[in-house]
């Protein structure tokens, strides 16, 4: 049994070989054969060019349909005034028909749960809103009370106007 340690060695040194082979091939850490990484953890994050609400919120906005729940289906109400609400980047919103206010107050957003909390100037009322925005921009106000959506397209651009009231 003399050839045993002789052969013990060599299977050691053959396996620090083969360990030392397997870290220059290996694509995703490849320093020694400057190979691109082509790892998918370079791929951008997608939470990183998420926009936030309170970014995109700020500005006037135009009541174009309201979608009512029914129980035998849905239901689309058009808008026969002009109504639009104005968010300000002081937290606040003005609502008018037909140019007219007929609402205005305060406003925060939750973020994380996509709700729009708007408290009228008189302070009695805070009407809760689930928020989302379509892939074609438009905000998409749904009311949990009523059963309905609001959707709302973007008039001009984001402004930093303070709402009358």
């Amino acid at each position: 049994m003399k050839w045993y340690p002789a052969v013990l060695l060599l299977i050691c040194l053959s396996c620090g070989q083969d360990s030392r082979e397997r870290g220059n091939t290996d694509i995703t850490n490849n320093r020694t054969r400057g190979a691109e990484n082509t790892a998918d953890n370079n791929a951008p994050d997608d939470r990183s060019t998420v926009t936030k609400i309170i970014e995109q919120l700020p500005g006037t906005w135009q009541l174009e349909k309201i979608i009512r729940e029914k129980n035998a289906g849905r239901e689309t109400d058009t808008i026969g005034d002009e109504r639009t609400i104005r968010f300000t980047r002081e937290n606040r919103y003005l609502s008018q028909a037909g140019g007219q206010a007929i609402d205005s107050g305060m406003f925060r957003v939750n973020e994380q749960q996509g709700r729009l909390y708007m408290t009228s100037e008189d302070g009695e009322q805070t009407t809760e809103w689930l928020m989302e925005f379509d892939q074609d921009g438009n905000m998409i106000l749904k009311s949990q009370q009523e059963q309905s959506e609001f959707v709302y397209s973007r008039q001009g651009d984001n402004d930093n106007e303070s709402a009358g009231g």
